[in-house]
């Protein structure tokens, strides 16, 4: 479902680490890519244009599937939405506090609009983020697929790309990322990836945000 995307993050964090949790997941390259391919299919290219479902159609199955039932009810965790606006799928919520920040990621992350469930595999709940007084620790972990990536994979891997921005109301006092590299302008942190990251045998990249 995910070839071809830009997965685009924005989270905001309060003072009391309260925030905003926002996807963008830019399905432009993916809905050329499949127009493509039936265009060069050889049955009627009319009857397979036909077949590829809009975004709003997606959006529209994943909430049919009830797949986010559980962020809609999860506690510490109000004003989920999940919208399309053109070729763009967009899912927005606000968290309490860094628990509920992890119990919603760990939804997001493991669903099959997010890659989880077809991609990833099951994985279990994870702890993202960890907050040590004033120090925030991001931990991105992953799903290596062996020593022999199965074929097309690096093509693949260059087709989804994720990119990251968390902006704070505290002043950020120093960053530090750990295999990722990190990019800080005032008050936001950066950073971006593709999927090969996600699937490789290196360690879990990490980011770590000092804060004032």
């Amino acid at each position: 479902m995910l070839q071809g995307c830009v997965i685009t993050e924005n989270i905001h964090f309060n003072n009391d680490f309260s925030g905003k949790l926002r996807y963008d997941i830019d399905m432009t390259q993916f809905m050329a890519f499949s127009k493509m391919m039936a265009e060069n299919a050889e049955d009627s290219a009319e009857i397979q244009m036909e077949e590829i479902p809009s975004v709003e159609q997606l959006v529209d199955s994943i909430k049919a599937e009830g797949e986010f039932t559980e962020l809609e009810n999860m506690e510490g965790v109000s004003n989920f939405s999940l919208d399309s606006e053109g070729e763009t799928m967009i899912i927005q919520l606000e968290f309490s506090d860094i628990d509920a920040l992890n119990r919603a990621y760990s939804v997001l992350k493991n669903s099959n609009a997010m890659g989880g469930g077809e991609m990833m595999g099951e994985v279990d709940e994870k702890v993202y983020f960890t907050l040590n007084k004033k120090t925030l620790t991001y931990e991105i972990f992953k799903n290596p697929q062996g020593e022999e990536p199965m074929e097309g994979q690096d093509e693949m891997n260059e087709m989804i790309q994720f990119e990251t921005v968390m902006s704070f109301d505290k002043t950020i006092k120093g960053i530090e990322g750990e295999n990722m590299e990190v990019n800080q302008d005032g008050n936001q942190v950066s950073f971006s990836y593709n999927l090969g990251v996600l699937t490789d045998d290196s360690p879990n990249p990490k980011i770590i945000i000092k804060l004032k």
